[in-house]
């Protein structure tokens, strides 16, 4: 045998060996579990003094890092890690744009339905404790008014008869949801728009077109939106605008 072949040899047998050992896995764990919230603070009230995780962070976050992670144009987010044993999650409050409320009638079949279970020492005494705890109760109080708001409030703009008095409802909730903001974060796309008022993406296009022509609003990119006359896209929305 040669040298040369002997070399050969031994450099197949290394590859062989290397192929062969056990190789760490490319996927090791899970670090943590991500949550939308709609109020950070009441969240970590919840969480923290009802529930018992630990805060180990809160930080804002913004710009192009987190607008590429997420596919939100514009995004601005409150974020909380929180630890319970050896588990961490994190709740995220979006400050801009708003993220669309959960569907009413929500059930635990639904594709966008998520839960994470928490592991309790005595289940009877649990039960007992979140029953109890007397901040509890005024938030369901106040999360049920909300839902119920919110649900009052895309039932009267659907209820609307004509495309313009949709879409003049439409944009005056948005504006109501995002705290009168100076611009509107217009975050849903027109097809998005135009799936939730029943219209299709021409009509509304067409008649946000005509808003701006108007001077009733300014479409300063798309997907922000100035408000220039409350009181005409008001009557718009009333169906009080007869020469529209």
């Amino acid at each position: 045998m040669t040298r040369r072949t002997l070399v050969l040899l031994l450099t197949a047998a290394a590859g062989l060996a290397a192929e062969s050992a056990p190789r760490e896995p490319l996927i090791t764990g899970v670090d943590s579990i991500g949550m939308t919230v709609t109020d950070l603070d009441r969240s970590l009230h919840f969480y923290t003094d009802v529930l018992g995780f630990r805060k180990v962070s809160e930080t804002e976050i913004a710009g192009e890092a987190i607008e590429h992670l997420q596919g939100v144009f514009g995004a601005r987010a409150r974020v909380a890690r929180l630890q319970l044993g050896d588990e961490f999650i994190e709740l995220s409050e979006y400050l801009a744009p708003e993220g669309r409320p959960m569907p009413a009638g929500t059930r635990g079949n639904d594709r966008w339905f998520q839960h994470i279970a928490i592991v309790v020492s005595d289940m009877d005494r649990a039960y007992r404790h979140l029953r109890d705890e007397p901040a509890l109760a005024p938030q369901l109080v106040s999360l049920l008014a909300q839902e119920l708001e919110s649900a009052r409030g895309q039932i009267a703009i659907l209820n609307r008869r004509s495309a313009i008095e949709k879409l003049a409802a439409f944009i005056l909730d948005l504006h109501r949801r995002q705290k009168n903001p100076p611009e509107i974060d217009l975050q849903p796309s027109r097809a998005d728009i135009a799936d939730f008022l029943g219209l299709t993406i021409e009509t509304v296009s067409r008649n946000l077109t005509k808003l701006r022509t108007k001077r009733i609003i300014r479409l300063p990119t798309i997907h922000k939106l100035v408000i220039l006359d409350s009181d005409r896209l008001e009557a718009l929305a009333a169906g009080e605008c007869e020469n529209w």
